[in-house]
């Protein structure tokens, strides 16, 4: 993530989405069922568009949820915690030494620990959200890393305009 722009892949069981935000317009591409859980593509078309860009410009309706946690600023308010915080332990991540802190998640939701170095500047290192329990725990991990990098993202080749589709527009992302 930057400040304008990021990538992001998502695989959740067996849905695989990358997505690129880069010149302002969103590139999506994923396989069929990506496409149509995560991206809430039609099943009829998700077949035909497996593995192909598809660009989603600024004007789409679902552009914003689409693009969502991709720009830093968006990415750190997702997983900045929030309610009740508490501080935890410290921990190695990433060969950095960490604490935590932990509260409710963005969503309301989920728990939420932000780890952030202990020394030098005192940033992310990484995040965890974590929901239910046992066997039944599903979440997320963010990692933040190169900070004060210049990010270059490459825009993709080719790709096929969303307007062009007989959707017209995303559901999700």
């Amino acid at each position: 993530s930057a400040v304008q722009t990021g990538v992001q892949t998502v695989a959740i069981g067996q849905e695989r989405v990358s997505i690129v935000l880069v010149d302002g317009i969103a590139y999506v591409t994923g396989n069929r069922q990506g496409l149509t859980s995560y991206m809430g593509l039609p099943a009829s078309i998700a077949p035909a568009l497996a593995g192909q860009w598809i660009s989603i410009p600024p004007t789409d309706r679902g552009f914003r949820s689409v693009i969502s946690g991709l720009t830093l600023s968006s990415a750190l308010n997702e997983v900045t915690p929030a309610g009740s915080i508490s501080q935890g332990k410290r921990k190695t991540l990433n060969g950095r030494s960490t604490f935590s802190i932990s509260g409710t998640g963005s969503t309301g939701q989920a728990r939420t620990s932000l780890f952030i170095a202990t020394n030098g500047n005192r940033l992310p290192v990484e995040a965890v959200a974590a929901t239910g329990s046992g066997k039944s725990v599903s979440g997320e991990i963010v990692t933040f890393s190169r900070w004060g990098e210049k990010v270059h993202t490459p825009k993709p080749a080719t790709s096929v305009p969303i307007p062009s589709l007989s959707t017209g527009s995303t559901s999700s992302g």
